[in-house]
């Protein structure tokens, strides 16, 4: 007979047990990513959605910032659950009650990347990277970071940014892979995110403090990438309509 897990919170069962977390939809869990960048004073934060074919869902979801980075132990504990990455009073926790980061991630993928970088590493193109793949035999111990490359795709992903990410001096890369998201075309999920992103960040935008790209990248090749800002939005439907940073997404 096979051996029996007698764990309390078996590795696979509770990761698993974090995907039906409630996030209302994909744009929801992907806006905590983003509240993470913010969190760590990020002026620059892009999104990239990636598919394998025109008009597809995205397999992949990254999250680019230009923050402060993380060390190698607090990127180690970043994907420990309720870790809240809390170095003083005055830092800001990894999303809501520091469990934000794994909860939305697994609501949405089973394979969660965590690259992050200061003083420049980005540019040796070894970065700082930490990962948790679900699977039956996962092991419940954080892995130790490792140097990995930038993912291949990353210099398309990401085109357009304000600065590349290897001039980045700090900043922190987050990847899902296996994503299961809530529309089918991954343009409707750049379109809810961006309104999503709008609404949230809207004084920041509009003083120029903060910039929100997303991206839908076909790898294929079949189409190009197709990168925008976030526009700010009113909730209050007072916005200028005719700015044509709006009209461009079709608001």
């Amino acid at each position: 007979m096979a051996d029996i897990d007698d764990s309390i919170f078996p590795a696979a069962l509770a990761l698993n047990a974090l995907r039906s977390t409630s996030y209302k939809n994909t744009a929801y869990a992907v806006a905590e990513l983003v509240d993470n960048s913010f969190d760590a004073e990020a002026k620059e934060i892009g999104v990239a959605l990636i598919t394998d074919s025109a008009g597809a869902p995205p397999h992949t979801i990254a999250v680019l910032d230009n923050g402060r980075g993380m060390g190698e132990l607090k990127l180690k504990r970043s994907i420990q659950y309720g870790y809240s990455g809390k170095d003083s009073v005055l830092e800001k926790p990894l999303g809501k009650f520091g469990v934000g980061l794994v909860a939305a991630s697994f609501s949405q993928c089973s394979d969660l990347v965590v690259m992050s970088w200061q003083a420049g590493e980005a540019a040796s193109g070894a970065i700082p990277t930490t990962r948790i793949a679900i699977a039956e035999d996962m092991e419940n111990v954080l892995p130790q970071p490792s140097l990995e490359p930038l993912p291949d795709w990353a210099s398309r992903a990401f085109v357009g940014m304000p600065t590349p990410i290897a001039e980045m001096r700090s900043g922190t890369l987050v990847i899902w892979r296996n994503v299961e998201p809530s529309w089918k075309r991954a343009s409707t999920l750049s379109n809810h995110l961006s309104e999503l992103c709008g609404r949230i960040y809207r004084n920041f935008i509009s003083a120029d403090r903060l910039l929100i790209s997303i991206g839908v990248i076909d790898l294929s090749g079949q189409a190009t990438t197709d990168r925008r800002v976030v526009p700010a939005i009113d909730p209050g439907f007072l916005t200028n309509w005719e700015d044509d940073r709006l009209s461009k997404w079709g608001f």
